[in-house]
């Protein structure tokens, strides 16, 4: 019995000190990435990216349509050309920001936080 008991509190802080090591990566993970919880960035990006992508078919459409009665030297259908090509502009600056090549992507960070969790 006492053999259990011994085992059973030294099993007990061996966990608290993992868990203590745990939060302590995650909190370092935290403070060089300026990241509280990329996972949820991450959604919310794809999230304002695919928002934006139906924003741009939507104006696409708007000029198809625009086009079949005006003339492409029109004001409306030059503004409309300029929200496409200021949506598709976003679109890839924020794709970059979650798949580019620089060294603080944003599905590094996802996985490095991932990582804290083993």
């Amino acid at each position: 019995m006492q053999d259990s008991l011994t085992l059973a509190k030294t099993e007990l802080q061996t966990a608290e000190q993992r868990i203590t090591r745990a939060r302590e990566a995650l909190k370092k993970f935290r403070a060089n990435n300026n990241a509280l919880n990329p996972e949820a960035t991450a959604g919310s990006m794809l999230s304002l990216i695919a928002e934006m992508e139906g924003e741009a078919a939507k104006t696409r459409a708007e000029l198809a349509e625009a086009r079949s009665y005006m003339r492409d030297d029109s004001a409306q259908i030059k503004a409309l050309q300029a929200r496409i090509a200021a949506l598709e502009s976003q679109i890839a600056s924020e794709k970059a920001r979650l798949t580019g090549s620089d060294n603080k992507v944003l599905n590094e960070i996802v996985a490095g936080y991932e990582k804290t969790d083993d």
